[in-house]
């Protein structure tokens, strides 16, 4: 009798290292970039543990280390869709552009967010001189260009190869996702703060988000809303269109739904 022995598939093998690869392929800018930012984070994890000062109830230096990882997400997905395509879309003049404006506009704002946190103060909604004022304008142009240029990527990639499913999908989700993310990151500036009602403190937020438990809290529309251009292409394993658009709506209706719900003041979960 023999008994047979179910071995782990090998690293190499796995799904998740093989997107790491496919992502280096598509864009060693990016990719490059995108394992900086998750080291920066680690820094910022590290430093919640030996800096004891807060802002709004919390580490201050918890809201650069979600900006840096968000950031290697974002980056890390834009170089796996490049790996879609041929080399010579990959190093068009136009792809390499938005990579660099990608790449240039994220340290330039998380470089500013990272000084801000270090001095104790708010990066977001602090207009209080013209200098303030006038950085803080900056870096909204720099967001506007971060969620733009994976768009533009996504609709170039879908113009070389109209017949392809996961072209189609990321050509979705990156459009969708830059006009949520602008439509909601307007609101959040013309509001001048992501709280609606409730406690203006990160202190009573939910787990790791923070989002308000107590108030509307505008960044759970905003992180669905970002979070679409990753959700789509991902629906796109299950081969087939009607369930990569059935994605793209679906998100769109929560992105939807939970803005309503923050304009009315009320949390997404009360605890």
């Amino acid at each position: 009798m023999t008994t047979q022995t179910l071995s782990m598939p090998k690293m190499a093998e796995t799904r998740l290292v093989q997107f790491f690869i496919s992502a280096h392929e598509g864009s060693r800018l990016l990719s490059l970039n995108a394992w900086a930012m998750v080291l920066a984070f680690g820094i910022c994890s590290v430093m919640q543990l030996i800096d004891a000062r807060e802002f709004n109830g919390i580490s201050l230096w918890v809201k650069p280390g979600k900006f840096y990882i968000s950031m290697a997400v974002h980056f890390f997905t834009v170089a796996w869709a490049l790996s879609l395509v041929e080399a010579k879309h990959r190093t068009s003049r136009l792809v390499m552009w938005m990579s660099a404006a990608l790449v240039f506009c994220a340290w330039a704002e998380h470089a500013y967010i990272t000084y801000r946190a270090a001095m104790g103060e708010a990066s977001h909604f602090n207009v209080g001189t013209p200098l303030n004022s006038a950085l803080y304008s900056t870096m909204a142009v720099f967001a506007i260009i971060l969620v733009v240029a994976p768009a533009v990527i996504g609709f170039k990639l879908w113009r070389e190869h109209r017949q392809n499913l996961w072209t189609q999908s990321v050509a979705i989700g990156f459009g969708f996702s830059a006009v949520l993310a602008i439509i909601v990151g307007m609101t959040l500036g013309g509001n001048s703060s992501h709280w609606i009602g409730g406690d203006l403190t990160d202190a009573t937020g939910l787990p790791i988000f923070k989002w308000s438990t107590t108030g509307g809290d505008l960044r759970v529309s905003h992180f669905i809303g970002l979070h679409t251009m990753q959700a789509v292409p991902f629906s796109a394993l299950s081969g087939k269109r009607s369930v990569v658009w059935g994605t793209a709506i679906v998100m769109v209706v929560l992105t939807t739904l939970t803005y309503v719900q923050a304009l009315n003041g009320v949390p997404l979960f009360r605890m």
